[in-house]
């Protein structure tokens, strides 16, 4: 029967080289790609690929390639010809890995049908960071924009004296209730420790007047925190309350 395969990713890495994510064949590399009739050499489980399905291909910045396969993701270091797999237990969220970008900073981020993982090459950890992300924001029941992917900050936004009753969604992206996640927050310069909460959803109100900073971040069992994630606010005072009245 025919086979019928689809290129999901194509990168030119900083040595001219074409790479191909086949659903077919795995990793293609193209040396050549001005010859009339460039020549392909594939690397597949044979070659330490973990799937002969790849859907997406990023370089980082030390010239390493994360290839995004049917069975998670896998580090193909050129200089070594060698792969590195990397699982749930990595930090990559289960499912299929449909895209993956290197940031301006250097960071690897992948998406997976399951949620999202960052890898920083920057560092000598050399497994997937899982992040926290704010997800909504209602102010007295009213949602107010926010990125449909989550955000790691929002700032710029005011409470009506009226209007006390903060409600802020957060979530970190592919983790498991099976990892041991759990959830802390805080208000920078008024809480003096972290509360710790199972939800998704924290509720302020009655907050005075003044500038406030939430923050919220994901720990796991092995020890694992995530970054915070920030939401920046100012409560208004009364108008009979300023200093101008």
């Amino acid at each position: 029967p025919p086979v019928y395969e689809t290129v999901g990713s194509i990168v030119a890495d900083r040595q001219g080289r074409l790479w191909l994510a086949s659903t077919a064949h795995g990793l293609g590399r193209i040396d050549d790609p001005q010859a009339a009739v460039p020549a392909i050499r594939w690397y597949g489980k044979a070659d330490g690929l973990s799937s002969d399905t790849a859907w997406m291909i990023v370089e980082d910045l030390s010239g390493d390639l994360f290839v995004g396969t049917g069975r998670g993701v896998d580090r193909f270091d050129l200089a070594k010809d060698r792969f590195t797999h990397y699982s749930a237990d990595d930090g990559v969220p289960r499912g299929e890995v449909w895209g993956g970008l290197r940031d301006r900073s250097g960071r690897i981020w992948l998406a997976t049908t399951d949620g999202v993982a960052r890898f920083d090459a920057r560092t000598d950890d050399r497994h997937f960071q899982p992040v926290t992300v704010i997800t909504a924001i209602r102010v007295a029941g009213m949602p107010l924009p926010t990125r449909a992917d989550g955000a790691q900050r929002v700032d710029g936004f005011t409470v009506q004296p009226g209007d006390r009753r903060l409600e802020i969604d957060f979530v970190s992206p592919g983790a498991q209730t099976a990892d041991g996640l759990r959830y802390q927050h805080q208000l920078a310069g008024v809480d003096r420790d972290w509360t710790t909460t199972d939800a998704r959803t924290v509720a302020l109100a009655g907050a005075a007047p003044g500038n406030y900073r939430f923050l919220v971040r994901a720990v796991f069992a092995d020890g694992t925190v995530t970054d915070p994630a920030a939401v920046e606010f100012t409560v208004l005072a009364p108008v009979w309350q300023r200093r101008w009245f």
